[in-house]
Order: C-alpha cells, then structure tokens, then sequence
C-alpha cells in the first residue's frame, strides 16, 4: 500500500496505536497479528470494521461482554495428533481444552437475539469448527483446572483411594517417629525436611547410627545428616508403585 506523505504512519505513530491493541490481546496469534497490522484503505473493510468496533461497544456498555479468556497456542500439539499412536501430554490436553471452553463459551453467548443484535459479531464466529462432545468426553478426565480428574476411571479412582490412605499411613507413622527420635534426643532443631521426594529426619551426625534408615543427604557443613526412617521405606515404596499405576492409567486415559 502506498502512503503519502511516506512517513504518515510515523508522524500518527501509528506503531504506538498497534502496541496499545496488542497488549489488550488475549492470545500469542492475535498479539502477533496486532503486530504486522496495516491501515486499509478498501471502503467495505473499513465500515465492517467500525461497525463490528461498535457492536463491541454496545457490547460493552450492556454488560454483554464477550466471554473470551487468556490462551495459549495448541497448533504444534494438534500437529502431533497426526503421528500414529501418538500421545499428547497432560499440558497438551490443558491447552486444547481451554480453547475449547472458550469457544464453547463464545457460541453459547450468541443466543438468538444476539446473533440479531450483534450480528457483524456474529459472523466472525460463527463457522468455527466445534464438537461439543469432544469437549464432554475431555471434561470427564480432566477438571477446570487442568488436572486429571480423580475419578476419571473406576481404576484410576481405586488408586486414588489407596495413595490417599497411604499417605495418612506414612504421616502417621513418622509422626511416631518423630515422637521416639525426639524423646531419644536424636533430632537437630530444624527436626525434618525434604530429600529426593522424601520426608526425613535432620539428624546431627553423631547421632546417625542411632535412628535406622536410609540416608538422603547432609547439610552443607556437614553436621546433619537426613535419614528416611525405616518405618516409612516400605510405606513410600508402596506410594510410588501406585503413583507408576496411576501414571500408566492416566496414559491409557489420554490415549
């Protein structure tokens, strides 16, 4: 497109105006797209766009704004979909059923009286490819937040029952162990801490041939070492084989 002057846009600061657009963009594409965005000088595109600006407005002023949240591009995900036997990732899912709600969201606004009143609004939506059974079926393995839904499968449930309660086993059982540790004088101050996924006892080094256990780590000076207690290795062991369980059944949900 030819402009004259050349530097109008420059003088308008036009890049300015685009930069404004850009950041009330919810999404990488359209940010993008705000980026590299030029003047038009076709009539019939000019009124559609200042018609479908007002409609907006109007939109606006109702409190009729459009349901339309942040999301992150899923193309390269869809993409893989085209491999054989290929599996998306938990992620993956969360970005393509985000998507999904959010159009799911925007075609329910459109009822018909919208679709009348806001009808250049309308138009741009309203040829988007969309299976709301898709979205069912995604819905009953993953939650609102993204996460796997616990009871996503009978199997999957039946796990989830038993890491619940063996977790409380495992804090029951440390607790105990801390009780027995503290009473022999075998703790430092700091008591307990984390290592390698574990839950463990900060024991000062003399001591560490008192309290029987794996040991995780030490501390950087060397004075205090952390010990799994044994009373919680088998009971941590059992939490990661349902952890693998429940991992391979949430690939076989996702496949």
């Amino acid at each position: 497109m030819n402009i004259d002057p050349s530097d109008l846009l420059e003088k308008l600061e036009y890049d300015k105006v685009c930069d404004l657009l850009a950041h009330k963009c919810y999404g990488e594409a359209a940010v993008a797209q705000c980026r590299t965005l030029q003047p038009s000088v076709i009539y019939e595109d000019i009124i559609l766009g200042l018609e479908e600006v007002a409609a907006y407005k109007l939109g606006m002023e109702q409190n009729h704004l459009l349901p339309i949240s942040k999301y992150e591009l899923a193309d390269e995900d869809l993409e893989m979909l085209a491999i054989l036997s290929y599996v998306l990732s938990i992620e993956s899912f969360r970005k393509i059923t985000n998507t999904l709600r959010i159009i799911d969201r925007i075609l329910k606004y459109f009822n018909r009286e919208r679709r009348e009143e806001y009808a250049v609004l309308w138009d741009i939506v309203k040829d988007l490819d969309f299976d709301p059974i898709l979205l069912r079926d995604i819905d009953q393995v993953i939650d609102n937040e993204g996460n796997i839904r616990p009871d996503a499968s009978p199997e999957l449930l039946v796990i989830h029952h038993k890491m619940e309660a063996k977790e409380l086993e495992l804090a029951r059982a440390f607790r105990k162990e801390i009780a027995i540790q503290r009473k022999n004088g075998h703790l430092a101050d700091s008591i307990e801490s984390f290592r390698n996924g574990r839950r463990v006892l900060a024991v000062p080094k003399e001591h560490k041939r008192k309290v029987r256990g794996i040991i995780h780590d030490e501390s950087a000076t060397g004075r205090t070492v952390f010990i799994e207690p044994e009373s919680d290795i088998l009971i941590n062991n059992d939490l990661d084989d349902l952890m693998a369980q429940r991992k391979q059944e949430i690939y076989r949900l996702l496949e």
